[in-house]
């Protein structure tokens, strides 16, 4: 595969996430090289957000949808050289983090794996840039995930999915 054709396409479906949705999506926007915003008829200002991040960002997309079913959604990009980042509504990920991922995602270091999962901090307190929590267990691991759609093809019409690796990934930073 070539490396430099590797894009990182982040979807947000949300419904009334307007508390979390602009500092989420300031979160993502550098990491991604696409961003589609699904929003399921949210009744609060997630809509209004929506629409103005859509108009500041070539990258962006703004939808309104019927239903939560991400995987027509997705199909585009099957057995294509992206990885799909799904992007919870009240998800915040660590900036050094992501960018790390981001260029180790390009350098096709992780190309043999389907899915990458992180570990998450679940916030008590978040002031200005620093956040206080727990992560979560390693028993129950996040559901945040990175999916690489290269591999796709094969994952999904094979019976066999042992030969595709899933690895879970950590990154902590100090501060």
């Amino acid at each position: 595969m070539n490396k430099s054709r590797i894009s990182i396409i982040g979807i947000v479906l949300v419904r009334n996430e307007d508390i979390y949705i602009r500092q989420v999506l300031n979160n993502t926007i550098a990491f991604v090289d696409r961003l589609i915003l699904l929003d399921n008829h949210s009744t609060d200002k997630t809509p209004a957000i929506l629409r103005d991040f859509n108009a500041s960002y070539s990258k962006v997309t703004h939808t309104v949808v019927d239903d939560t079913d991400l995987v027509s959604r997705t199909r585009e990009f099957m057995a294509t050289p992206s990885w799909v980042f799904a992007i919870d509504g009240d998800e915040l990920y660590d900036p050094l983090g992501l960018r790390q991922m981001g260029a180790e995602i390009k350098s096709g270091k992780y190309q043999q794996w389907f899915c990458l999962r992180s570990n998450m901090l679940y916030a008590t307190q978040i002031i200005d840039t620093m956040a206080e929590g727990h992560l979560d267990s390693p028993a129950c691991p996040s559901t945040s995930n990175l999916y690489n759609f290269s591999r796709s093809k094969n994952y999904f019409q094979s019976g066999d999915r042992q030969n595709l690796s899933r690895q879970k990934i950590s990154y902590t930073y100090a501060t």
